[in-house]
């Protein structure tokens, strides 16, 4: 094979083999640099069917986490804010700090999103987060102690 028709066809391939695969490669950077930038990779979602708030509180405390975790369940939101696995901040349809914790620990339905370059600064909790598992689930406790006395005086 004569030199000249070697190299075309050395040029040819690259140009119609290697430039797309190029292109593509580019496109694949500017992708992924831009879901870093806008923090994509960041952010876990999941269902509360799949894993219920007390797991994931107890999941947060456990792994000393520093993150924002959205419960949402029928369009309700509840905003939790750990720091070094407590949580510092809540906020429920009104509601801050303990009570808002409390309301969402019988939540079995809808998802939650967990946001690892979340934070607050802000302080309403006056429990650590084991405390405020165990406080939440004795008066989740009391509260179906209480409907099943109603129940058997119907």
């Amino acid at each position: 094979m004569p030199v000249r028709l070697a190299l075309s066809t050395v040029v040819y391939g690259a140009a119609y083999g290697l430039f797309p695969i190029g292109w593509i490669i580019l496109n694949l950077i500017f992708l992924y640099q831009l879901t870093v930038k806008k923090g994509l990779f960041s952010v876990l979602r999941g269902s509360l069917a799949q894993m219920n708030v007390l797991d994931l509180l107890q999941s947060l405390d456990m792994g000393h986490k520093t993150c924002a975790l959205t419960l949402i369940n029928n369009g309700d939101k509840c905003h939790l804010f750990f720091r070094d696995g407590q949580i510092n901040h809540a906020a429920y349809a009104g509601m801050k700090g303990d009570d808002a914790v409390y309301k969402v620990l019988s939540w079995t339905g809808g998802n939650f999103e967990i946001n690892f370059n979340g934070s607050s600064n802000e302080q309403t909790t006056t429990r650590s987060t084991q405390g405020l598992l165990l406080e939440g689930l004795r008066l989740l406790d009391e509260s179906n102690r209480d409907a099943e006395e109603n129940v058997l005086e119907a």
